[in-house]
Parts: C-alpha cells; structure tokens; sequence
C-alpha cells in the first residue's frame, strides 16, 4: 500500500482550495497463472481512497481486472 499527500493551493481568495491538501492511499494486487507455455492469465485489484482537506468524506475506488497474455 502506498500513501501520498498532496498539498496544492489555488492562492484565490474564497476558493475551497486555497490552502486545501489531499491524502490519498492506494495498493495494487496482481497474481499471474501459466496456463501453459504460451498462455498466460492474470487477475488483479487495484483499491484507492482519496480525502481532501474541505471535504467531509473520502472518494472510493476499487477497480477488478481479468486478462490473457499469449506467445505466438
């Protein structure tokens, strides 16, 4: 799992932004089978929260991946 913060500022005057920063944790997970040889599958999950300073809950995001890679 990775965790960054993001400290970004707009400089204007009223904005939500000015002054706002970001926490955001991410993590990845991919397992690979050889069918045979030449074939290969994949599977994966990729997961993320986001949280800005002015908002009051966190962004979700989970992303499902499914795959072959083949030799020719």
């Amino acid at each position: 799992m990775t965790q960054a913060r993001s400290i970004w500022t707009s400089g204007l005057a009223g904005d939500e932004r000015n002054g706002a920063y970001e926490n955001i944790y991410q993590g990845e997970v991919i397992l690979a089978y050889r069918l045979t040889d030449s074939i290969q599958g994949f599977g994966g999950v990729q997961r993320s929260s986001r949280k800005e300073s002015f908002e009051s809950s966190s962004i979700q995001n989970s992303n499902v991946g499914i795959g072959l890679s083949a030799r020719f």
